[in-house]
């Protein structure tokens, strides 16, 4: 039995109690709760891959992101149903692959699969990842195609064959239609690999001329095709990109994002200290002669890691989760870094002790499995809400458009949560069948006669008389 084998199943237990109070639960992050509602939509015929709609009422189509993962998770949705956990179950999907290729990366850059279980767990110990995995944020999708991306930069270096460079570019192209341009930072890859590794000035502009082709080419042959795909994007850079980084303000400083860096990167600096400080006592010299050796490596995976996050100091418009597709290449800097030693003291480690850690590691991961369970169909957001809005649903047809108060405009999480259940759109404009209140009061504001059908502690249903 390998040794490495209880460490493996230690991730997938720390993994597993991380995210049981939230996989099988009910609620989510508002934005992720937007996008899988798009994406259900499409699923349903409801808009299209270039005019995304989140709501019949709400907007004409959506255009605050690109649509790439709206149309994967539509897929999804087309192979799974309509159930609200097929939300859950693509986000989680989009973890797996990120975290496969991870392991892809980590081989080709010469590393053992035995021992990948260390940058997923570096991974893992970023707090950010752990509340996006059942957030369906679009970066999780984003991740993919980021770290897709180097791991093709990667085999080029290591096998030298011309076409991963295009296939690096099309990658890049694949993020950007996920996320937008947050998704184009690994193209800084040539030029911090070739500096480091002291080569020659005209590869970069070999290696950044036929990446730039793969990405390019493809988004031409895409606008060329599909002409209202162009129209999007300039919508979409207009909107999000031009507009909000000059006018949206959502922080104090331009360094919020580097102290949110510095914040998840804790667990990060503990377990460089644990490995100092066992480094030194063993009196070996083993990191330092991975330091002095492999630097390139390392430096090159960190300085591109850093692209996907300071250049948002730009904008005061900035979220933490905007650089969760640059953590997985951070952990695989530090895993870099670290894993020599930490190989040697799991070799250390007698074979009746690894078997007692597989044994206890097995049963984490049994107990990690059954806290999952315990927690199905829980409510882990918005718990009066949604509780309120079980209680109305029966009494609305699907596919119906209901009256809200011009008050309730701004109430961002009824549009998504009544659509992602019974298709349900909320309507300020007009008078119809059905009317959705805070307050009876509000009934002023109205001139037909409606009739209460159902009242819950912060939600009021009326249904207009005679109907």
């Amino acid at each position: 039995m390998s040794k490495n084998i209880p460490f493996y199943l230690f991730t997938i237990a720390f993994l597993l109690f991380a995210i049981s109070p939230y996989l099988l639960a009910e609620g989510m992050f508002f934005d992720g709760l937007d996008y899988a509602v798009i994406g259900h939509n499409l699923a349903q015929g409801i808009g299209s891959f270039w005019s995304p709609k989140l709501s019949e009422t709400l907007f004409s189509s959506f255009y605050e992101h690109p649509p790439l993962a709206f149309g994967l998770q539509a897929l999804f949705y087309k192979c799974f149903g309509n159930g609200i956990y097929v939300d859950k179950i693509y986000s989680v999907t989009t973890f797996l692959i990120t975290g496969f290729i991870i392991i892809g990366i980590w081989k080709t850059l010469g590393k053992k699969i035995a021992t990948a279980w260390l940058p997923l767990l570096l991974w893992l110990c970023f707090p950010l990842v752990l509340w996006a995995l059942p957030n369906n944020l679009l970066e999780n999708t984003m991740s993919i195609f980021v770290v897709a991306s180097l791991w093709c930069y990667l085999l080029y270096k290591k096998y030298n064959r011309w076409y991963w460079l295009p296939i690096t570019g099309l990658m890049i192209g694949l993020a950007f239609f996920t996320k937008g341009v947050t998704g184009l930072f690994t193209l800084v890859m040539p030029c911090f690999y070739i500096i480091l590794h002291k080569e020659k000035f005209r590869n970069i502009i070999k290696e950044t001329g036929l990446i730039l082709t793969g990405l390019f080419v493809p988004c031409f042959i895409v606008f060329i095709t599909f002409p209202k795909s162009y129209t999007y994007i300039i919508l979409y850079l207009q909107n999000q990109v031009i507009d909000a980084s000059q006018n949206w303000i959502t922080v104090n400083s331009r360094f919020y994002i580097v102290k949110q860096l510095l914040l998840e990167s804790i667990p990060h600096f503990i377990i460089l200290f644990i490995t100092i400080l066992y480094n030194l006592k063993s009196k070996s010299k083993i990191l330092f002669e991975t330091y002095r050796i492999d630097k390139q490596i390392f430096w090159f995976l960190i300085t591109t890691a850093l692209c996907g996050v300071l250049p948002m100091m730009i904008s005061l418009k900035q979220s933490s989760f905007y650089m969760l597709s640059a953590l997985p290449l951070f952990a695989i800097g530090w895993g870099w870094l670290m894993e020599p030693v930490w190989q040697q003291l799991i070799h250390r480690i007698s074979d009746k002790a690894i078997r007692i850690l597989y044994i206890i590691s097995i049963m984490l991961v049994l107990c990690g499995i059954g806290s999952i369970i315990k927690f199905h169909g829980t409510i882990s957001q918005d718990k009066q809400l949604l509780t309120d809005i079980h209680q109305i649903l029966p009494y609305i047809p699907e596919n119906t458009s209901i009256s809200i108060d011009n008050s309730m405009l701004e109430e961002w999480k009824l549009y998504p949560y009544f659509a992602r259940y019974k298709n349900i759109s909320l309507d300020w404009s007009n008078e119809l069948d059905f009317l959705l209140l805070k307050d009876s009061i509000m009934l002023e504001n109205f001139q037909q006669k409606y009739t209460l059908k159902c009242h819950t502690p912060t939600l009021l249903l009326y249904k207009i008389n005679n109907k």
